[in-house]
């Protein structure tokens, strides 16, 4: 299996998730990083419940209204929209950016009404690395500190 992460961006990610950990409280347990071919990085538990599927991004480049949109790949979201329906939990995108954690819930529904586009990487020269990308709204985030989760039963 062909990884891009260095240990600079796994601490970066723990990081993210123990911040997480701490705004959900002792109930809820955050995962550690799932297998690749999850294709997502973390679940929500709580008992043997997963209750939320969430991806996790850090950025070193951007402060969090440097602009509108944040883009990452689609498929990358797609795969998350795909894991959440199949368990009835909601997935959600956390970015670390250089001035704090913001998290946004993405469904199908919301994904129609944002833009898609070609980019991606263009400094590694790997195959994949340019894609079809969507564009989320920056307003669709929230501050870690100010997010709940929409736990789901059923």
């Amino acid at each position: 299996m062909t990884t891009f992460e260095s240990d600079v961006n796994i601490d970066n990610e723990q990081k993210v998730a123990d911040a997480i950990q701490n705004q959900v409280g002792n109930s809820i347990k955050v995962s550690e990083s799932l297998d690749f071919d999850y294709y997502i990085d973390r679940v929500l538990f709580e008992n043997d419940g997963i209750v939320a599927w969430i991806e996790i991004k850090c950025t070193d480049t951007y402060e969090y209204c440097m602009s509108s949109y944040y883009k990452i790949s689609l498929k990358k979201i797609k795969r998350g929209i795909d894991w959440g329906e199949s368990t009835s939990a909601p997935f959600y995108l956390a970015v670390n950016f250089k001035d704090g954690i913001f998290i946004t819930r993405i469904t199908k529904e919301c994904m129609k009404n944002y833009p898609i586009g070609w980019g991606g990487r263009k400094v590694r020269r790997v195959k994949g690395d340019q894609e079809p990308m969507i564009a989320i709204p920056i307003s669709e985030f929230v501050s870690l500190r100010n997010f709940t989760i929409d736990k789901v039963y059923y």
